[in-house]
């Protein structure tokens, strides 16, 4: 699709061969990522202008890799790989990282995150990532041994050539939706069982959650839907 002012058009479609769940582009436009969640892989498309083509480059990534981001320098594409099929088990999740740097890019490590994440950001202007974990929350079975009473925030560092976890923090029951806002120094979450946003105050590697709703001293105005965020200035 094409944007030019408020004018949207759709110029083409290409077909993946399997169902695609999320996409994100380089920062200098010349390719994307599309997770192929049920194929467990992650296309590789190249992208010239308003023509963007596949040549059937898929990268092996985790066991249903459901979202997708690419990290503000270009270095890592990131996937939020919830495993089983996308149904939670109490399993735990897993971070992909692909190197999209290398010649040719490929997975490079998976760091261990909360389960079934579903929820992936990354900062704008910082080294920072965050996978929103399900863990269980207002998705598990009636009376299962991992229900919980809420999803997890897990926060993961970005520079220095690796990704690593370096934090935790809590959301509500099935929080989904989430974003940074466009200075990086606040995190959006929505819950969506509990129907609220939280935000989350950046402190260096860290996130703290400020009690507050969107009205959070010097936090952007926003929009939100149920199960995704869009932070607008």
């Amino acid at each position: 699709m094409t944007i030019n002012g408020q004018d949207v058009k759709l110029v083409d479609i290409i077909s993946l061969g399997d169902t695609v769940s999320a996409v994100a582009i380089t920062p200098e436009g010349e390719h994307a990522l599309v997770t192929k969640h049920a194929a467990n892989k992650v296309a590789w498309l190249d992208i010239d202008g308003q023509k963007v083509s596949y040549s059937k480059t898929d990268l092996a990534v985790g066991v249903w890799p459901y979202n997708v981001q690419i990290t503000a320098d270009g270095r890592f594409g990131l996937t939020a790989n919830q495993g089983n099929g996308g149904a939670p088990d109490g399993g735990a999740g897993s971070v992909s990282v692909i190197d999209l740097k290398a010649n040719p890019p490929h997975l490079v490590d998976c760091v261990g995150v909360g389960p079934t994440p579903e929820g992936l950001a990354v900062s704008p202007t910082g080294s920072l990532a965050i996978a929103l974990a399900l863990n269980g929350s207002g998705a598990a079975p009636k009376g299962a041994w991992f229900a919980a009473p809420n999803s997890i925030v897990d926060v993961l560092a970005t520079e220095g050539g690796n990704v690593r976890k370096v934090g935790t923090a809590k959301a509500g029951q099935l929080a989904e939706g989430i974003a940074f806002s466009p200075d990086g120094g606040y995190l959006y979450v929505a819950d969506f069982i509990d129907s609220a946003l939280r935000v989350y105050k950046v402190e260096g590697t860290g996130v703290r959650d400020t009690q507050q709703g969107p009205e959070a001293a010097g936090a952007p105005r926003l929009h939100a839907w149920q199960h995704s965020l869009n932070v607008v200035e």
